[in-house]
């Protein structure tokens, strides 16, 4: 499915939220017809129209990774560079892993189960499915407040020690 094109995958991700050509086309900017010629692959975005593609991501509530999908067939350069690197794995899991890692050779034991609690309730089932009901803006406030709480109980740790 890596071959799929931008109107394969626009039409994809339309019939998955029941959205209408007329709906997208107000959404982003575009005619009904606009919009309709690029799902029956008639015409593909020009290269002045990314910021209507990614407005397009965003309505339709793609994931990362599908939004660098579809902005990939396009021809434009992915949304979110780090997801491209990893596609179908989580947002800067490389990352994680290494600081968790880090911070587990630190002091292993009440860090690792602090870690350990943050990462589950931060990348529990519900994020893992990444359903289209999460938004980014959602998964990033729920994030930075899973950060803020793990900053506050580490600091709290520490003056223990």
């Amino acid at each position: 499915m890596a071959t799929d094109s931008f109107a394969d995958l626009l039409s994809l991700y339309m019939r998955r939220i029941r959205a209408s050509a007329s709906g997208v086309a107000t959404e982003i900017g575009l005619s009904r017809e606009a919009v309709n010629n690029w799902r029956n692959g008639v015409s593909a975005p020009n290269p002045r129209s990314r910021s209507r593609v990614v407005a397009c991501t965003r309505y339709l509530r793609l994931t990362e990774s599908e939004a660098n999908r579809l902005l990939g067939a396009a021809g434009f350069a992915p949304e979110f560079p780090l997801q491209a690197e990893s596609v179908g794995a989580q947002p800067f899991a490389a990352f994680q892993d290494k600081v968790f890692a880090q911070l587990a050779q630190a002091m292993p034991y009440p860090i690792a189960l602090l870690l350990l609690e943050v990462r589950q309730l931060a990348f529990g089932k519900r994020l893992q499915n990444r359903r289209v009901d999460i938004t980014l803006a959602a998964y990033r406030r729920r994030v930075a407040q899973l950060a803020g709480d793990l900053f506050h109980r580490l600091d709290q740790l520490l003056a223990r020690l």
